[in-house]
C-alpha cells in the first residue's frame, strides 16, 4: 500500500498530517506523490497519528520506491 492510499483509509488528507507534525503541506505533499521520503522522526511520529505500525509506514514509502 502506498502512502497516499494510507492516508485515505485513515481519513487524513496531507495538509491534515502536515498540520499535526508542524510541517509545511508542501513536505507532505512531496511525500503523498512519492518525490521524498520523511526522516525517521516524522515516521514515528505519523505512526502514532495513523495509528499504525512503524513497519507497516516504512513499506508505504518502500512501495514509493518500487514505482
Amino acid at each position: 500500500m502506498k502512502f497516499k492510499e494510507l492516508l485515505k483509509e485513515k481519513d487524513f488528507n496531507g495538509s491534515q498530517i502536515a498540520r499535526r507534525l508542524g510541517l509545511s503541506r508542501t513536505a507532505v505533499s512531496s511525500w503523498v506523490r512519492g518525490k521524498s521520503a520523511p526522516s525517521y522522526t516524522h515516521l514515528v511520529k505519523m505512526a502514532k497519528i495513523l495509528d499504525v505500525s512503524l513497519e507497516t509506514l516504512v513499506r508505504c514509502f518502500a512501495e514509493e520506491e518500487k514505482a
